[in-house]
């Protein structure tokens, strides 16, 4: 069974308060709605250190600082197509060795979210022929002619089904909403 909560330093004081009045472990335990260990670990902590509160916990040291967490936000926000190989390396440019995997849990952390850039959708054969009919009902027009149309269509499409980075990775900042259709 896992580890619990642990208690605040307030609870610790008044577990030591009642234990100092003549209180038994169970019966303060009891009172507070604490187990019994809770209570010995409690009193354990204040007799060998004179406080409430939890030792610092122990472990490994950090590989970045907060000047690489920075590097790392604005290469992502300059190339957002870049792998976390990509920021790896440009880590390794400055002097900095850590693992990919060790980049992908600090842009985790950071809030980057990696994503799989959307499929663009294929040219049907439909589509094709409207398109040429469009072209050839309208190769003779001018310049001016062209300068009065509105575009509000601007959407990419594949031609033959071969995207250029289709399993490349694309960082962002804040959850987007990627549409597949245009």
């Amino acid at each position: 069974m896992g580890k619990s909560k642990t208690l605040s330093p307030t609870k610790r004081a008044k577990i030591v308060a009642l234990s100092d009045v003549g209180m038994s472990q169970v019966n303060i335990a009891n009172t507070l709605g604490v187990s019994r260990k809770a209570v010995q670990t409690a009193l354990k902590i204040f007799h060998t250190t004179g406080g409430y509160k939890d030792a610092p916990r122990t472990g490994r040291p950090r590989k970045t600082t907060s000047h690489d967490e920075r590097v790392m936000r604005r290469f992502v926000a300059n190339t957002p197509s870049a792998s976390a190989c990509g920021v790896q390396k440009e880590l390794r440019h400055r002097g900095v060795i850590i693992h990919r995997s060790t980049v992908s849990r600090r842009l985790k952390f950071m809030d980057l979210a990696a994503y799989k850039p959307a499929k663009k959708p294929l040219l049907t054969a439909k589509m094709r022929e409207k398109r040429l009919k469009f072209a050839r009902a309208h190769k003779d027009w001018s310049e001016d002619d062209w300068l009065k149309v509105l575009w509000s269509d601007e959407c990419s499409v594949i031609q033959f089904g071969h995207p250029i980075c289709s399993s490349s990775f694309r960082f962002t900042l804040s959850p987007e909403v990627h549409h597949t259709h245009c």
